[in-house]
């Protein structure tokens, strides 16, 4: 009975080893459809949210509504911190925004050219909890690793929404979080 009884413990996978719950993996069930779930016109609400005193907001939607149109990029980094134009060129031509787009109004620039000092004045205001909406949808690869090298360099908490899979993962695989 007990050389049975050892074969079937033997033979018998443990329910957790060492390595704990690093071994769960969860798969995708094979759908082929374009969208699985779709909601229209659903309205999300948190009640009496609250935030501790020293949270300072960084917020990106999508379609980049933090910025008024009629503004250039020269000045939406010069009004909204109160530097001149000279102090604001070198911020914004780090951001790769030319000359030329810096005074440029914004309603004229596509997606992509707003995206970059529309991230600039979100990284100007200091933020240590961004919440972010598909930051990534109107940045080139090179925009996408700035973005993601500016938020694990500064360690700020950041919920974010993305379809972008590599993007959010390159977030997630980071030695930082």
């Amino acid at each position: 009975m007990t050389e049975r009884a050892a074969k079937i413990e033997a033979a018998a996978k443990p329910a957790h080893g060492e390595k704990g719950a690093g071994e769960i993996k969860l798969g995708n069930a094979g759908t082929h459809a374009k969208s699985l779930v779709t909601f229209n016109n659903v309205t999300v609400e948190t009640p009496d949210v609250r935030a501790a005193p020293s949270v300072a907001l960084g917020y990106s939607d999508q379609h980049l509504s933090q910025l008024n149109g009629a503004d250039t990029p020269m000045q939406a980094t010069a009004r909204q911190f109160h530097i001149g134009d000279q102090c604001a060129r070198g911020p914004l031509s780090g951001a790769e925004v030319n000359i030329q787009m810096q005074d440029t109004p914004l309603h004229k620039l596509s997606a992509g050219q707003k995206a970059r000092p529309a991230l600039l004045v979100l990284r100007l205001r200091h933020p240590n909890f961004y919440l972010l909406d598909e930051p990534a949808s109107h940045l080139d690869i090179e925009g996408q690793e700035a973005l993601e090298e500016d938020l694990a360099r500064h360690e700020a908490a950041c919920p974010l929404l993305s379809p972008d899979d590599f993007f959010a993962g390159q977030l997630l695989g980071s030695d930082q979080r």
